[in-house]
């Protein structure tokens, strides 16, 4: 009331990361003879809201160790739990190691929930480490099992670095790891697909359901 803002109202600031006393608008009175007020809602969020481009091309490790052979229970739009989504499930048995599948910065761990079940009200049990890339983009390992991360938000991680183990937690109704890698719109994430490196002399592959893949390198 009576009063504007320097850069407007309903606006998306991007904030340089691990700074203070940042300013994203300066709000002055307008007519100093009259009353004047404002109020302020937010909504924030990890990432860059306007980044679309990413290294689509990067070559991801399979999250897990060389020599085994997991299958990819759900695939990308999956007809379960992944509609509309890059996703993908991976067969980990419980106990099972997962490993980095890129180098990143830990931006989020939760390993504290036990409870489980096959339908959406148990997302709010989930289990899972967020990793953020050196392209904008950040991965999520869910499911994995009660107090078993090895890494702590703001821990740098090297590509297949043992970050935790498998487990039956939240939305699943059985052991398995659910990975993503996904780009943020403010508090939405924005899914994207991923290629992997099997073995030093083949292509990069998009993986798909039912396929069975091994590290051979």
């Amino acid at each position: 009331k009576n009063m504007r803002s320097s850069k407007g109202n309903h606006k998306v600031f991007v904030i340089p990361p691990q700074v203070t006393n940042y300013e994203i608008t300066r709000v002055t009175i307008i007519d100093n003879r009259k009353s004047s007020n404002f109020n302020v809602n937010t909504l924030a969020g990890i990432g860059d809201h306007t980044q679309t481009v990413y290294d689509y091309e990067y070559p991801y490790d399979l999250p897990y160790d060389s020599g085994v052979t997991y299958t990819v229970m759900q695939g990308y739009n999956g007809h379960y739990s992944h509609r509309h989504q890059h996703a993908l499930d991976f067969n980990i048995p419980a106990g099972g190691r997962i490993l980095a599948a890129r180098d990143g910065v830990v931006v989020d761990v939760e390993d504290r929930n036990s409870k489980s079940c096959g339908n959406r009200s148990c997302n709010k049990y989930n289990n899972y480490i967020r990793i953020y890339h050196s392209d904008g983009t950040f991965a999520e390992y869910t499911h994995i099992s009660r107090g078993s991360s090895e890494v702590r938000k703001g821990d740098h991680v090297a590509q297949g670095q043992y970050i935790a183990s498998s487990g039956n937690v939240g939305w699943a109704t059985g052991a398995h790891l659910h990975f993503e890698v996904f780009l943020m719109n403010l508090d939405k994430k924005v899914t994207v697909p991923t290629k992997f490196k099997l073995s030093k002399n083949m292509p990069l592959q998009e993986l798909v359901e039912k396929g069975s893949y091994k590290k051979q390198y």
